[in-house]
């Protein structure tokens, strides 16, 4: 079921459907990059900080994007922790970039799961989830 959410997701976000890619996300949401958790208060906020990304990438002719799903905890109640590797590629099939997330994931009433938050692995090298785009909160995380 995870793999099928992400590929989804993909889709979304390679077709523009920025808001319904980021309606999968539980709010307010974080994602944390490095020392720095931004918070996302709605999927206005969220899409907005996606289409900031789609639009760097459209200067590498993006064209579509793959999730592949490389790991999966055990459940813990409605709580599961999920890996995934984001491909994107240009028009010939090259790949252009790529990102590890980790995601924070929760089972939803229905029988599907929302992300609860992520935190990037391996960030892109093009360009990262905006930190000046839309409304989100900037936080510096703490280290334990």
């Amino acid at each position: 079921m995870c793999d099928q959410f992400f590929e989804h997701m993909a889709s979304e976000f390679s077709q523009g459907n920025l808001r319904k890619a980021a309606e999968r996300y539980n709010y307010p949401s974080a994602i944390y990059l490095g020392t720095e958790a931004l918070v996302y208060h709605s999927p206005k906020e969220m899409g907005d900080a996606l289409d900031a990304y789609k639009n760097r990438l459209a200067a590498f002719e993006h064209c579509k994007t793959k999730a592949k799903v490389v790991a999966t905890t055990p459940k813990r109640g409605d709580k599961q922790i999920i890996w995934v590797n984001w491909l994107h590629f240009d028009h010939l099939g090259n790949e252009i970039e790529q990102s590890s997330i980790k995601y924070f994931c929760c089972d939803t009433p229905d029988g599907g799961f929302r992300i609860q938050l992520a935190e990037y692995i391996t960030a892109p090298s093009v360009c990262t989830i905006d930190r000046d785009t839309g409304e989100a909160s900037h936080t510096l995380a703490l280290v334990h």
